[in-house]
C-alpha cells in the first residue's frame, strides 16, 4: 500500500472540500426546484379552480337557455 504523503492527504482534502460545496450547490438546486414545483402546482389549482368555474357557469347558462327556451314554448302553445 502506497505511503500517505502530506501532498496525497491536502489533494484528498481538497477533494473532499469540493465534495461537500458541489453536494451543497446540489441541495441547493433541488429546494429551488421543488420550491418552483410547488408554485406552479398551485398556479395549475388556482387555474382548474377557475377553469371548473367557468365551466359551471357555462352550464348554468346553457340550464338557464334550456329553461327560458322551455317558458318560451309554453308561452306560445297557450
Amino acid at each position: 500500500m502506497p505511503e500517505l504523503t502530506r501532498k496525497h492527504f491536502n489533494e484528498l482534502t481538497e477533494n473532499n472540500e469540493n465534495l461537500n460545496h458541489n453536494l451543497k450547490l446540489y441541495i441547493k438546486l433541488v429546494k429551488n426546484l421543488q420550491d418552483e414545483n410547488e408554485k406552479y402546482k398551485t398556479e395549475i389549482l388556482k387555474l382548474n379552480h377557475k377553469i371548473s368555474k367557468l365551466e359551471n357557469d357555462e352550464s348554468n347558462k346553457l340550464g338557464l337557455l334550456l329553461n327560458l327556451e322551455h317558458l318560451i314554448k309554453e308561452y306560445r302553445e297557450d
